[in-house]
């Protein structure tokens, strides 16, 4: 509901408390920008959201799900429009025409033949090794640091 005033003076001082919180909101913003014009603190912003990225949404299980429903026009479209995409060189840009071109091609010729599901149960399976030598090194590693102290 909108607010009565029964004078200019309390328009006036109604005006610069408006002001006084915009200043307020324009100097916190200023100093957000500050912030982020930090080198350290944008690597550590990116560095936290390539993990978090990389540890919720990209296991080999979430991958392959998303690969089976992603058709592979859109899949080829992403693949050029990330590596071609303004201001990059003319040899990147001709590469990821090139992918973005050849990407849909690659994706049917394994889908018809049945090796698509092959290949990512292969990569699940390896990425599932890895993970587990990464256990065991950690284990040892730990346990002979036990036995040392």
């Amino acid at each position: 509901m909108a607010e009565r005033f029964t004078s200019m003076a309390q328009v006036r001082a109604h005006r610069e408390r408006l002001r006084a919180g915009r200043d307020a909101h324009a100097r916190a913003m200023e100093e957000h920008w500050t912030a982020l014009r930090e080198p350290a603190i944008r690597q550590a912003l990116v560095g936290g959201a390539v993990k978090g990225v990389l540890r919720s949404l990209f296991t080999w299980r979430t991958a392959r799900d998303a690969a089976e429903g992603a058709a592979p026009g859109v899949l080829g479209a992403a693949v050029g429009a990330a590596l071609g995409g303004p201001g990059k060189g003319p040899l990147r840009q001709a590469v990821a025409a090139g992918l973005s071109a050849a990407i849909p091609l690659l994706w049917e010729r394994w889908f018809e033949e049945g090796k698509a599901g092959h290949v990512l149960s292969e990569l699940d399976r390896s990425w599932e090794r890895v993970k587990e030598h990464v256990r065991e090194r950690r284990r040892a590693h730990q346990g002979s640091g036990d036995e040392q102290a």
